[in-house]
């Protein structure tokens, strides 16, 4: 009897990113070693009665669309995580998984059965390696506002390998020319605005050390708020001065956002980073007919695509949101 194998190709592919935004979602892959997109496709949010429907939307995105391969990152809308700055013990990984849900459920009042926890380190911390304690940025992610897409993924035949917020995504794309350890000594702010809420990263290389989110009232109370958190966190960034401020996500271009910000803080505001990557995405997008959207809410996407990954099997791996 034969064997359905994996086409030889589908291993120049990364995974596909598939980003459930709060107004659509979208979904890219990428060449693993250029970085060049691949595929892409937009579909329309799915409701809670639409879990079987959907699935067939993805499995025909998929086909129409020429992706490869069913391995998958997700990233969910901003309003599914609680998302704090907490201060935890210097541990095994075990060890701090358990402490951090037990802070999770603490801080967010949801037991933890209802949720996921997962966590980056920042860096923030300057005490010797001695210290018993590092700063995490903790994420909780919500069961119950995600069940229905997420079982139409899994109908779909997709096998998640990692789930995270899509700021953390975008702060991935902005990040392709900072991997260095050196890049490490100068730090850029990153603002990712979404329909719902904005999230406010600061970088230091490639490593996100410090996150705000907010909630708006309209996109002139954004730059007022962005000032407020840019004081006390520059003090802790090196150089102290950011060399860079980008503006990524599906608000960035509405209401001239960015150059609002940047008439309140004196300096300027890109809404690109050096790559091109949004430039590259507006090509691609021309190219693939899709119209009515802006390329830089696809910077969420583009950054699950361009995750690394393990070369394990996916019930083995655990991401990382980072």
């Amino acid at each position: 009897m034969s064997r359905c194998l994996p086409s030889p190709f589908s291993f120049t592919r990364s995974p596909i990113g598939i980003d459930v935004g709060d107004d659509m979602v979208r979904i890219l892959q990428t060449d693993i070693r250029s970085g060049a997109i691949k595929a892409m496709a937009a579909l329309p949010l799915p409701s809670r009665d639409e879990v079987r429907s959907f699935a067939d939307l993805l499995k025909h995105a998929f086909r129409e669309g020429g992706f490869l391969g069913r391995r998958c990152m997700l990233s969910a809308p901003l309003g599914s995580f609680h998302v704090e700055s907490v201060v935890a013990p210097k541990s095994c990984p075990e060890e701090l998984k358990r402490a951090l849900a037990w802070k999770a459920s603490e801080r967010f009042g949801l037991p933890e059965c209802r949720m996921e926890v997962d966590w980056l380190h920042t860096g923030m911390m300057s005490a010797g390696p001695r210290s018993p304690q590092t700063a995490v940025l903790l994420f909780a992610f919500e069961h119950a506002a995600c069940t229905h897409w997420l079982d139409s993924v899994m109908l779909a035949g997709c096998t998640p390998i990692a789930l995270e917020p899509g700021f953390c995504a975008a702060a991935r794309t902005h990040s392709r020319r900072y991997r260095r350890v050196r890049d490490r000594e100068h730090s850029r702010v990153l603002l990712h605005a979404g329909s719902d809420g904005h999230a406010l990263l600061f970088l230091r290389g490639d490593q996100i050390v410090n996150c705000s989110i907010f909630s708006p009232r309209g996109p002139e109370t954004v730059p007022e708020w962005i000032e407020g958190c840019l004081g006390p966190c520059c003090t802790t960034l090196p150089g102290r001065n950011p060399r860079q401020f980008i503006c990524s996500g599906s608000g960035a271009a509405r209401s001239e956002l960015a150059r609002m910000i940047g008439d309140v803080l004196g300096t300027p505001v890109s809404l690109d980073d050096e790559l091109g990557s949004v430039q590259a995405l507006g090509t691609a997008m021309e190219q693939r007919g899709i119209v009515d959207d802006d390329p830089s809410a696809w910077t969420a996407v583009m950054g699950l695509a361009l995750r690394p990954t393990r070369a394990r099997k996916a019930y083995q791996y655990r991401g990382r949101a980072a």
